[in-house]
Formats: C-alpha cells, sequence, structure tokens
C-alpha cells in the first residue's frame, strides 16, 4: 500500500526534519521520500491546514482485560482504541484472570500483535499472583516478552521484596515498575485527603501514602544500584524527591496520568464516579508541580492509565464505584485542549514516544527515509465532540461525554 502525507509538520527532536513542513511518501510499509513537495499518485493522501507527524506514541500503562475482563475491554477493542487515541505500541498491564504470571500467558498477548492494528507489548506480575509474598519467574518471563515486572497498582508492600526483585532483575537488564503507596495510610481511600474530602464526608487517601513509599523504594533502589520505575507519580512532594534522587546518580525514572496533570481534587464535588481514579487526583498545587516536572524532565513520560470499567462499575454510589477511566482515547485531545500552552508540543513527543521507549528498552524510529514507518498523525486544531459513538472502548467511563475538545488523532501508521 502507498500514502502519501502532504504538508505535515515534523515534530520529532531526534530527527533532522525537526520542526519541518514536508510531504512523506510511504510505500510498502517503509519511508521511502521525505520532501517539500511529493508529486505522485498513491493509493491513499493524508492532508490537512494543522498536520502534524511524529513517531509512533507508546503508552506504559493500559488495561485491555484480556484475559478474564473481556466485557469490561479485549485486545481487539483495546487495540482499536489505542489506535484512536494515536498509539502505535502499548504496554499492558499484568493483573489480568489469570495474572499473567506464565510463559504461556505471555505468548498469548505476544501472539496476538499479527491480528492487531498495533503493537502489544505485555508486563509480567512482579509477585506471584500479585499477592506481594514471592516474586515470580522473573528471568523465563523476560525471555518470553515480557518488557518489565509491575504488580499493576497494587503496592509492594514487603520491602525484602523489592531488594530481591531488584538485584535479581539487574542481572538481565530487567525493568521493575513500581505503584507507590502504603496501603497502610491510605486504607483504600476513594479521593485525595483534605478539604474537598472532609467537605465530602469521603474516605480519603492522603498523598503522604504515596510519598513515604518513594522515599522508601528510592534507598532500595539506591542500595541495589538497580533502576526502577515509579508509575503515576500524582504528588508534588513525591516529585521533588525524585528529582533529588536523580541529581545523586539513582536510576530512576517516573511517569504521571493525564487525569492527574488536567483534574485536582475539587472535580470529585459532584460526586461523579469518572474522577474516582488511582492514584486520586490531588491538590491544584500538586497539579501545577507535576506539570512543571514534566517540562523540567522531572517526570519522564505521560501516560493514559487506561482502565475500563463497565456501566455497573460507575452507575452506583460513590464509595463502591470502580476506579479508574476509560481514557486512551483522550489523552492527546486534553493535552492539546488544556496543556498546550504549558507544555510545548516537542515536550509532548518525548514523553509519549521518545523517552518512554528508551526506558523499556524499545527501538527508536526517528523520522527519516528507508525506515520501517511508526507514525502517528495528527491535527492541531481540529475541533470535535466527544460521543460514546465515537469511542472504540468497550467501556465508556469518561468524563468527557459531550465535551468540545481541540486536537484530534488522523491515523497510526504501525
Amino acid at each position: 500500500m502507498s500514502l502519501l502525507i502532504k504538508k505535515a509538520l515534523i515534530i520529532d527532536p531526534s530527527s533532522t526534519f525537526h520542526s519541518l513542513e514536508m510531504d512523506i511518501l510511504i510505500e510498502k510499509g517503509k519511508i521511502s521520500s521525505i520532501e517539500k513537495t511529493i508529486s505522485k499518485e498513491t493509493k491513499k493522501v493524508i492532508e490537512g491546514k494543522s498536520l502534524h507527524v511524529s513517531p509512533g506514541w507508546i503508552d506504559l500503562h493500559a488495561e485491555f482485560n484480556d484475559p478474564g475482563m473481556e466485557h469490561k475491554e479485549d485486545l481487539e477493542s483495546g487495540s482499536e482504541a489505542a489506535k484512536n487515541g494515536g498509539y502505535s505500541t502499548v504496554i499492558l498491564s499484568a493483573n489480568t484472570h489469570p495474572v499473567t504470571e506464565t510463559k504461556s500467558q505471555v505468548h498469548y498477548i505476544k501472539s496476538r500483535n499479527l491480528s492487531l492494528p498495533i503493537e502489544i507489548l505485555p508486563l509480567a506480575a512482579l509477585s506471584e499472583g500479585l499477592k506481594g509474598q514471592n516474586f515470580t519467574e522473573m528471568y523465563d518471563l523476560h525471555l518470553a516478552g515480557a518488557v518489565g515486572f509491575s504488580d499493576g497498582q497494587l503496592p509492594i508492600s514487603n520491602p525484602d521484596l523489592l531488594k530481591r526483585a531488584l538485584l535479581y532483575s539487574k542481572t538481565f537488564n530487567g525493568k521493575v515498575i513500581i505503584y507507590p503507596s502504603d496501603s497502610r495510610i491510605s486504607h483504600h481511600g476513594v479521593m485525595h485527603e483534605g478539604v474537598s474530602s472532609t467537605l465530602l464526608g469521603l474516605k480519603s487517601d492522603p498523598s503522604l501514602s504515596e510519598e513515604i513509599m518513594v522515599a522508601r523504594d528510592l534507598a532500595i533502589a539506591e542500595y541495589c544500584d538497580a533502576p526502577i520505575h515509579f508509575r503515576t507519580i500524582s504528588s508534588a512532594n513525591s516529585l521533588s524527591q525524585i528529582k533529588r534522587a536523580k541529581k545523586r546518580g539513582i536510576q530512576v525514572t517516573c511517569d504521571v496520568a493525564i487525569a492527574n496533570l488536567i483534574w485536582n481534587e475539587a472535580a470529585l464535588e459532584g460526586f461523579d464516579s469518572n474522577y474516582k481514579v488511582t492514584p486520586p487526583l490531588r491538590t491544584e498545587k500538586d497539579r501545577k508541580a507535576l506539570i512543571n516536572g514534566v517540562v523540567k524532565g522531572t517526570i519522564d513520560a505521560i501516560v493514559s492509565n487506561h482502565n475500563p470499567q463497565n456501566i455497573e462499575e460507575k452507575q452506583c454510589e460513590f464509595d463502591i464505584a470502580g476506579f479508574g477511566q476509560s481514557s486512551i482515547e483522550t489523552t492527546y485531545s486534553l493535552y492539546q485542549t488544556y496543556l498546550s500552552p504549558l507544555i510545548p508540543i516537542d515536550i509532548w513527543i518525548r514523553a509519549v514516544s521518545i523517552h518512554p521507549r528508551i526506558i523499556f528498552g524499545q527501538e527508536l524510529r526517528a523520522i527519516n527515509t528507508e525506515i520501517a514507518a511508526n507514525l502517528t498523525i495528527f491535527d492541531s486544531e481540529m475541533e470535535w465532540t466527544v460521543s460514546a459513538s465515537q469511542l472504540r472502548s468497550k467501556s465508556k467511563n469518561t468524563p468527557l461525554l459531550g465535551k468540545r475538545l481541540k486536537g484530534k488523532v488522523i491515523d497510526v501508521i504501525c
């Protein structure tokens, strides 16, 4: 198949074509030509007034619920949703049913790549059954194709387990991903502990539950001289600790969920369970600090934190509603609508494409000729109204239904 992209602004800080408006010709899956003007008849042409092209985006944290909870999402619907949101690669959480903790389960996910429109990569469980007691057969899972090890949004309460996992995984360059939260402090709270939780009378989760675990895990990573990645940091104090650790040479990286860059705790005042997420939305001070952390580079990646829930788990009492948003299809539009004046587009591309690939040891594909085409094509000015019919995910648990957003993904070439 041949494809011509006309007059697109290339956003790729690692490419010699960065910030240039060019025509891009793709033939037989490769970029065959990049010129100011290309006049060639092709099977498909993509053009627009404010068209942009970047290396394909990669989402580090998404749940496709397959196997076990396919009524919420499956690999097909999740992949279509990811492509609709601009992602050419998605790293899937291990908290499926059964848990992704055997070679056969890793092979099941990897084998589906041939039939899906994007690339999916599995994380394997860090601990057996996500119980936090014994670590899994990490090396075998690594050889089978797991790109890292994580218990998802469950914390590793046992510090000795984390120490042994870090020491073991560094022998084969394994990646350990941690969700920092102390359940003995969070007590399964449903929102951030603060003024809003007091006024609403809801069980709360203080930022201390995250911060104390970040401090502990940084100390363990330094002791082991091993890399560690924190998923979905939400607190300004956590970010300060990570910034200091990076300056001291500790091998730490981290990401932030789009929800924590857009909203704060006040969003829950209407008891809309679609704002009930993990980690919880915190203060406006935290939100601004996280944005600054992205700009300054302390935060390495922005993730969708896609967590689809069916209608029964969201349209119920707030206390018992499920956590999470269906967010993979609206992450870019939220950025373009609310964050683009604060976070330049080249930093966005670093945070959703370049840095995530470096962290997880994936091939960097700078936009150039004679390379396999792995591209995200998006329009920075196109406006659209979020509706259930436009979303490809099986679950529609988003607070954005009916909202007008700016910025739309046009296509993903993978």
